[in-house]
């Protein structure tokens, strides 16, 4: 089976979780291609499978001679398709034009990657986020034939609409990680069959042995081992990091030593390192930026508690489930994260962690100082988040769901196909 999947870049820091899916569906048998808009940001290895670069491959610029030519050969080879193609792509970015200006550049990209999947016979073309990967994965499918899956997260449901009604008319599947995106579609496009729509969390690898006998933290160790708090994440305005810095302040205030390494980057680096001066964190925080894979799994290790304060943007953006918080449960490190996201459709309060109110630096505090006084709280909620991970989260497991549902979609086409050419 044949298999296209379109990404924005490949490998991406803050995206691991499509390699993780692209080497397990590889080890599953796929014979897949990964297909970017733009060159790498780093060299990083993906996760788990050290030929899984070698399948990447970079697409034409959009204004490049590659795309023009792959223009003019689709309107004389079909004229009628290319012409609908482009009239439902401009309707559809009437939607939402300020993410279409920027969205209408790449699609030319979608006809260089008709021509790929028609001249090496791809059975399936996979589009993540419902941005311009999908967009381009939806031209190419239009041209070729090739049946379209699209798989969307969190900003590209929540906030941009640009081309999403086009895109979940023609798709076969529409794919996503947390129900409050499938819920966000279907408020917005009541006509797209419910049946169309499937869930499908992202798993993670599971660490060796099992981490479930994780000793807690002794607050009382002195001031050269402190409460070890992570968090992991881009730094923009969802992730919240304002608001865990001043929970942070208040753990100090009140004497509970704790140190705080923030990995990841963004444009709110600047700002979140002059806070944390101003709250006079001094050392007690760190801003590592944006650190290879091993590094994350490094601190993950060393962690007492994960911290994740998501929030909601004035512009209605949010987390989904955060992929670190996953791998940190994974890991029986206890997971403190807010409602803002889609946390609490995995993680129930007490339980698999603990969830607080959004925008609440009280709540974030008291509840990290909880699994700091209470061993018992720090341990329970540990173990029972890594069983969570291990039942319901195990990549092997979500991949092999991811595979059922794209060998459907592969499957119903071919019947399709053979039941028109039966036809008199």
């Amino acid at each position: 089976m044949r298999l296209a999947v379109v990404v924005d870049r490949f490998p991406v820091r803050t995206e691991r979780f499509v390699a993780r899916e692209c080497a397990a569906l590889a080890r599953l048998g796929f014979d897949l291609t990964i297909f970017a808009l733009r060159p790498a940001e780093s060299g990083d290895v993906p996760d788990g499978a050290p030929d899984l670069a070698r399948r990447a491959r970079v697409l034409p610029r959009p204004f490049s001679g590659a795309v023009a030519g792959a223009k003019l050969r689709a309107i004389f080879r079909r004229p009628l398709r290319f012409l609908s193609t482009g009239a439902r792509a401009f309707l559809g970015g009437l939607a939402d034009p300020r993410h279409f200006a920027g969205e209408a550049l790449r699609l030319g990209q979608g006809f260089v990657l008709a021509r790929e999947l028609e001249l090496d016979d791809y059975d399936l073309v996979l589009g993540h986020f419902a941005y311009a990967p999908s967009s381009v994965a939806w031209v190419a499918s239009r041209l070729s034939g090739v049946p379209l899956v699209m798989s969307v997260h969190a900003w590209d449901v929540f906030v941009n609409r640009s081309l999403v009604g086009v895109k979940l008319a023609d798709a076969r599947r529409v794919i996503a990680c947390t129900q409050a995106a499938i819920d966000c579609l279907r408020a917005r496009h009541p006509r797209v069959p419910p049946s169309r729509y499937a869930l499908l969390r992202h798993g993670v690898e599971l660490p060796e042995g099992d981490a479930r006998g994780r000793r807690a933290p002794d607050v009382r160790r002195g001031k050269d081992a402190p409460l070890r708090l992570l968090s992991v994440g881009r730094l923009v305005a969802k992730k919240g990091h304002a608001t865990l810095l001043d929970a942070c302040a208040r753990l100090a205030r009140e004497g509970l030593l704790a140190r705080l390494d923030i990995l990841g980057d963004g444009p709110l680096r600047g700002a979140l390192e002059t806070k944390a001066k101003a709250l006079g964190l001094g050392e007690r925080v760190s801003f590592a930026g944006s650190v290879p894979p091993y590094a994350v799994t490094r601190a993950l290790e060393a962690a007492d508690a994960f911290a994740l304060a998501s929030t909601a943007t004035a512009e209605g953006d949010r987390d989904g489930l955060s992929n670190a918080a996953v791998e940190a449960m994974a890991r029986a490190v206890p997971v403190v994260t807010t409602t803002a996201g889609s946390a609490a459709e995995v993680i129930r309060d007490g339980e698999e962690g603990l969830l607080v109110p959004p925008d609440d630096p009280a709540a974030l505090a008291a509840a990290l100082e909880r699994l700091a006084r209470e061993p018992e709280i720090h341990a329970r909620v540990g173990a029972a988040g890594c069983a969570r991970v291990r039942t319901e989260l195990d990549l092997e497991l979500t991949a092999r769901r991811l595979a059922d549902v794209l060998i459907e979609v592969i499957e119903e086409s071919a019947a399709e196909r053979s039941a028109g050419e039966a036809a008199p």
